[in-house]
């Protein structure tokens, strides 16, 4: 290759191979130390912090994550969106050929107080071909700007649809068709031999149908609006984007489409359940509430709820995150009168089965009372972790219940 010439992307596939482009990523980290700037992403500089974060939004958004969802990094490098996901409340699991960015991102991610106790993220090498994970064992793939360093897509690709779960997505933030000829490409690719590839949305999207997904589509990835930009405030009318404002935005709209874009692509038909707040919503059918109870034993309270929500309700998961179970609290009455209740929220009753949307369950939430008097309740349900459903869309079901003596 003649110093100074046009580096092709499939040049150094060809030169290389999987193996050895696997091997100039791990020694690309070699050099780096705890310090290093990318390992404080999307903080990682002035210049580069608004796009970032606002292209991380976008991904996170896309990808409708749940408590305790199973997410996969993939091309982690030193893990950094791996520790920003376990401090939303996912499993992350770093995955990337090099295992020094591995070693460096677990050091990081052990000194990292900002997550909760429970999620500890776990970091896998990539040997290039085959993610090291069981088939159908995660729920989301994300890839941050790391797809285009793959040499082997379509073989990638399978490997991502093996492991995620029927329902599940994968979110790929990618440069467009012309990135292996930036400058900042060209650079990278001479001076490391790691590559830097064009991602063509179209190609991506046959390869992932040859994959398996069956739904694929592509969006912009957008960049600060101008008339956002303090320089351009001229733009503004009455506090209002201007035609020429308009204008601006739409053509960095075409250039963010040429040059930037998110690709999500979903394995079977595309599902939510109840790790999200969303869609969570319930009618009741039936309900048998007692009016009078004795101090001592048991009221029975009875409820035929419908799912009438978008989202399946689980009936068990991990730690019981995003469990769906019958509850409620405690509005007046003596706050020791109920037994098994933790100050005001009463004891809890879960489901069976996941109950997926229109299906109809009954739920019999047993209730002793250790004082006499006048009880008002409010019976709700709860997605543990989430969210009470009256924060939604439902409405509690009020209980008024005289307790009397035997």
């Amino acid at each position: 290759m003649r110093q100074g010439s046009l580096i092709e992307p499939q040049e150094l596939i060809d030169r290389l191979g999987v193996e050895g482009l696997c091997r100039t990523a791990d020694e690309y980290f070699h050099g780096f130390g705890a310090d290093e700037q990318s390992n404080f992403k999307p903080f990682g500089t002035l210049d580069d912090a608004p796009r970032c974060l606002l292209h991380l939004g976008q991904v996170l958004g896309a990808l409708q994550l749940g408590v305790g969802m199973t997410v996969v990094d993939f091309g982690a490098g030193t893990a950094w969106l791996t520790r920003a996901l376990a401090q939303i409340g996912v499993e992350a699991i770093a995955v990337d050929p090099s295992a020094r960015a591995l070693e460096l991102g677990e050091k990081l991610a052990a000194e990292d107080v900002r997550r909760p106790l429970w999620v500890a993220p776990r970091f896998v090498v990539f040997d290039g071909h085959r993610i090291a994970l069981d088939d159908q064992s995660v729920d989301r793939v994300v890839s941050f700007d790391a797809f285009h360093h793959v040499p082997n897509p379509g073989e990638v690709l399978a490997e991502m649809y093996r492991v995620l779960r029927p329902g599940g997505l994968v979110a790929l933030s990618e440069p467009g068709a012309l990135h292996a000829y930036t400058a900042a490409s060209q650079s990278e690719m001479r001076r490391y031999d790691v590559l830097e590839n064009n991602i063509d949305p179209d190609e991506l999207a046959r390869l992932a149908h040859r994959a398996g997904f069956t739904a694929v589509w592509s969006m912009p990835l957008l960049d600060q609006p101008p008339m956002l930009n303090p320089r351009r405030r001229r733009g503004l009318v009455g506090g209002l984007p201007s035609l020429e404002v308009l204008v601006r935005l739409f053509r960095q709209l075409r250039a963010s489409m040429r040059n930037r874009s998110i690709t999500l692509l979903c394995k079977g038909e595309p599902a939510i359940d109840s790790r999200r707040p969303e869609g969570l919503e319930y009618r009741v059918r039936r309900r048998e509430l007692a009016g009078q109870a004795v101090v001592g034993e048991d009221a029975a309270f009875v409820l035929e709820i419908e799912n009438s929500g978008e989202a399946i309700w689980r009936a068990s998961g991990p730690r019981d995150l995003g469990v769906v179970r019958l509850g409620g609290r405690l509005v007046s009455g003596p706050e020791d009168g109920v037994e098994g209740a933790w100050g005001v929220d009463l004891p809890r009753v879960g489901l069976e089965r996941d109950l997926r949307p229109g299906e109809v369950c009954e739920l019999l939430l047993p209730l002793r009372f250790r004082r006499t008097g006048t009880y008002e309740l409010e019976l709700d349900l709860v997605s543990e972790q989430v969210t009470w459903f009256r924060h939604r869309s439902s409405e509690p079901v009020p209980v008024r219940i005289e307790v009397v003596g035997r």
